[in-house]
């Protein structure tokens, strides 16, 4: 018996290649839609962790602030407000706490802890979008016990803005874009932030922390390049973008009110 060959008409193969092409390009737009959703949570979540680690190390480290000392001298506590122009215009918050810190050994100790983030103007340098901690706990910027002054910069100040009384910082955490404090007192009312002396330890400390994700940081840094230098695009990208976590830290009274 003679079989018959069926052949396959120039317009079914042309149908057959279309329908064919939108089906792999319904795939591949499914396919990009979902690793975009889950670059996009990725994202989020590496976000959220970071600031749940800040908040966490800043959370245990302020309160275990140190109360004063046996001859009723105050324990110095430095919040320095953002209105200083050039280099040391960042906001900073500096105080003396007991923590368990290790360097080489361990110890247990009045240790001089200050949190603040670089406003530097180039975007692309190493340090710029980290939040940064320094921990000093002997040697010769060691200052607390001899002076409860605070200063800009200089080696006779117990906490000052530059590395003068403080040892080389740590980062924590990148990509942050503002950093502030707000310090109450025991009625609630504002502690306002000095520039160059110490504040009573406040009854409690409310930490606002702005942050981007690793890809927003980078399309921001090279549309805004310079923070002051920011353009109109840039900042309504930054903020658009930005994610803000805010916690109020309950110091308590330690004896600094009576």
């Amino acid at each position: 018996m003679k079989i018959k060959k069926k052949y396959y008409t120039l317009l079914e193969l042309v149908v057959s290649m279309g329908v064919f092409a939108i089906l792999l390009l319904v795939v591949s737009i499914i396919f990009s839609t979902a690793q975009r959703a889950w670059t996009q949570s990725n994202a989020k979540a590496e976000l959220f962790e970071s600031a749940r680690v800040a908040m966490d190390v800043m959370t245990k480290e302020l309160q275990a602030v140190s109360v004063y000392d046996a001859n009723d001298d105050k324990t110095p506590f430095w919040h320095k407000p953002e209105n200083i122009d050039g280099i040391y215009s960042n906001e900073i918050l500096n105080f003396i706490a007991k923590i368990n810190y290790t360097r080489g050994i361990n110890i247990t100790k009045n240790c001089e802890v200050k949190y603040l983030v670089w406003y530097v103007d180039d975007l692309s340098s190493s340090d710029a979008g980290w939040l940064q901690r320094s921990v000093t706990s002997s040697g010769s910027k060691w200052n607390f016990q001899n002076n409860l002054t605070a200063g800009i910069s200089g080696s006779s100040n117990a906490f000052t803005s530059n590395q003068d009384s403080a040892s080389i910082p740590e980062k924590m955490i990148p990509f942050v874009t503002d950093l502030s404090f707000t310090c109450y007192d025991e009625n609630g009312d504002i502690i306002d932030g000095v520039v160059d002396s110490v504040i009573n330890i406040p009854f409690s400390v409310e930490i606002n922390l702005t942050l981007l994700d690793k890809d927003s940081w980078k399309k921001w840094v090279v549309l805004a390049e310079t923070i002051a230098g920011e353009s109109a695009n840039a900042l309504a990208f930054r903020k658009n973008h930005e994610r803000s976590f805010t916690k109020t830290i309950l110091i308590g009274d330690r004896g600094q009110y009576d």
